[in-house]
């Protein structure tokens, strides 16, 4: 039932299996979330290579390769069954199809969820949110194996879960005020623990640990926990993630004035001191 439940959710992304290196399409994709959630970039996932023989056929490996891209297509669908816009969380999940990676006559499925979380107010003086984890599915291919016990032949698929884990506030990603955008043309890159799985009747939950997957994506603005204020077309105004408050100006200007405090009271002082020295003179 799990497997059924996740392939249910998972769905496939265009696959680039070359030797050369792959970039990000220019195409960037838009979605949204009933009233709550705008989103648009392009995504990418560099995925670690299974040491399996079964996972691939030998043509699609390029040499001496040790991952490969899927890329989150523009034509994908939110998954309305997953969607969320609760006052705390609100959830915007993917749902794709593309063929799978050992066979290109069967396609497969893939799921993206994306969770974003409201930030706590002991944890930032204005309120905000930002992202609290990103998780998903991705069925990767198709094959046919006999059961030693009961010589019957199986269709056996093999997938991913691929998930950042539960994020701590201070360390959301794509953080922002209430109110405002996040807003950014190169995330550069997001880790997500990986483990590839069978549906063998007797394969263990846990799967099979491999390295991180990488996440990247350009052209990124994604705008959640939006009101009634909010704009009816378009997105909130936009916080770029390049953006950071410069601390050196208001250390100059304190400084500057803590100087000029300096100055006024020793020039008044010594003024004092003057006067002080004409009126003895003067008796």
């Amino acid at each position: 039932m799990r497997f059924q439940a996740l392939l249910a959710l998972s769905c496939s992304v265009g696959v680039a299996l070359a030797s050369p290196p792959h970039s990000l399409a220019p195409d960037v994709g838009n979605w949204t979330v009933g009233d709550c959630i705008l989103a648009q970039f392009a995504m990418e996932f560099t995925v670690p290579f299974p040491n399996s023989s079964k996972f691939f056929d030998s043509h699609d490996k390029a040499p001496n390769s040790t991952t490969f891209k899927l890329d989150l297509p523009v034509n994908a669908v939110v998954d309305k069954s997953q969607r969320q816009c609760g006052n705390n969380t609100q959830v915007l999940s993917f749902d794709w199809s593309s063929p799978a990676l050992n066979d290109s006559a069967v396609n497969l499925y893939r799921n993206l969820t994306v969770v974003f979380a409201a930030m706590n107010q002991n944890d930032s003086a204005v309120p905000g949110y930002g992202v609290r984890q990103m998780y998903g599915t991705f069925e990767m291919a198709r094959f046919s194996q006999m059961d030693p016990k009961t010589n019957v032949t199986m269709n056996i698929s093999s997938y991913l879960d691929v998930d950042t884990g539960l994020l701590a506030s201070e360390h959301f990603m794509f953080k922002v005020p209430v109110g405002r955008s996040y807003l950014c043309s190169d995330i550069g890159q997001i880790s997500m623990y990986t483990h590839l799985h069978y549906d063998f009747p007797d394969e263990p939950k846990q799967g099979q640990t491999l390295m991180n997957t990488t996440v990247s994506a350009l052209h990124v603005q994604v705008d959640a926990f939006r009101t009634k204020e909010s704009p009816a077309q378009g997105f909130q105004i936009p916080m770029d993630c390049d953006y950071e408050p410069n601390d050196v100006v208001p250390i100059v200007v304190g400084a500057a004035l803590a100087i000029l405090v300096v100055v006024v009271l020793v020039a008044y002082l010594l003024g004092r001191r003057r006067s002080r020295q004409r009126g003895y003179q003067s008796v």
